[in-house]
């Protein structure tokens, strides 16, 4: 008997997987077959769909040591929009949802902005990414689905405030960003400089004691982001990180990376991958294909992720 129930919760759990990715591929080819959703504006020009994003990322672990196969599939599907209601107010949100094999996850953002006309001071307010995590990819893109474990230990979106300053009206990418947010019921402070293709950011965390400080440089053919984070509590670790993507072949659109942290407190690498990736590119569609090496896992592994929407 508890062998048939077994085979109906699987069937049951089958049905619903294959159900949902059923759903996200209609969704993929109908967005396609329409033209790519991106930045479009409503007849009075007030609102705009930033952008509609459906994308699948599989990733097959191969252990050295055993000789295994095992599988990391996500399926994400979301849209983004603003809208402008003044010269000085504007309202943003996104929403995304995710189904993987650890389960089902939500992500939204909504903000508030209040800015003089040339936009040069900004006042942002809602549940919103801080200063720092503007530095990782938008879940809503291709990037953010690939999102590497140094670009994931920054914080993440929370509910909370923040100002920038733009240092040159005429560029307003040089700016300084200051904000002061909520996490776990505890204070949170966050700040960024942005100077050129250089951005600066640390990030504290009350609640428990953690300091995320970095920085960042985004080449033409060479990105690099740096980080410090640690905790002043007990059980605190202390890790160094370095995440560096570099184009060999930029006419072939194919990278190599390097994605890991040594760990200050225990001594020992909590994580390292060196990968190769393709990245390629078709009507409607976009997306990365490669194999990468995990030392922490000793593994091998192939990726494929294909998405439509932003990268």
């Amino acid at each position: 008997m508890k062998i048939k129930a077994n085979k109906v919760i699987s069937t049951k759990k089958h049905r619903k997987m294959k159900k949902i990715a059923l759903i996200i591929a209609a969704i993929t080819l109908t967005l396609g077959s329409s033209a790519q959703i991106e930045n479009l504006y409503s007849k009075d020009s007030t609102v705009c769909l930033n952008g509609v994003y459906a994308g699948a990322l599989n990733l097959v672990n191969f252990d050295l040591d055993t000789l295994k196969a095992s599988t990391f599939t996500d399926f994400r599907v979301g849209a983004k929009g603003t809208w402008s209601a003044t010269s000085w107010l504007r309202m943003s949100a996104f929403t995304v949802y995710a189904r993987s094999n650890e389960g089902d996850a939500f992500m939204n953002m909504v903000s508030l902005n209040l800015h003089t006309r040339n936009e040069v001071f900004n006042l942002e307010v809602g549940k919103i990414p801080t200063s720092a995590t503007e530095i990782r990819p938008i879940p809503l893109s291709s990037d953010g689905q690939f999102e590497t474990w140094v670009q994931a230990l920054i914080p993440g979106i929370t509910p909370g405030a923040k100002v920038s300053y733009a240092f040159n009206p005429k560029n307003k990418k040089d700016k300084l960003v200051f904000g002061v947010f909520s996490r776990d019921n505890q204070i949170e402070y966050s700040g960024r400089i942005v100077m050129g293709k250089m951005n600066l950011f640390t990030n504290y965390s009350v609640s428990d004691k953690k300091t995320t400080s970095g920085i960042s440089y985004n080449h033409k053919r060479f990105y690099a982001l740096a980080l410090y984070q640690g905790s002043d509590t007990i059980n605190g670790d202390k890790v160094a990180a370095v995440f560096t993507n570099f184009k060999v072949l930029p006419r072939q659109k194919i990278d190599v990376f390097l994605n890991g942290g040594y760990s200050l407190k225990n001594k020992d690498i909590p994580h390292l991958e060196i990968g190769m990736v393709k990245n390629f590119e078709m009507p409607y569609l976009k997306g990365v294909i490669g194999i990468i090496y995990d030392h922490h896992l000793k593994a091998i592994k192939s990726c494929l992720m294909v998405g439509l929407g932003p990268k």
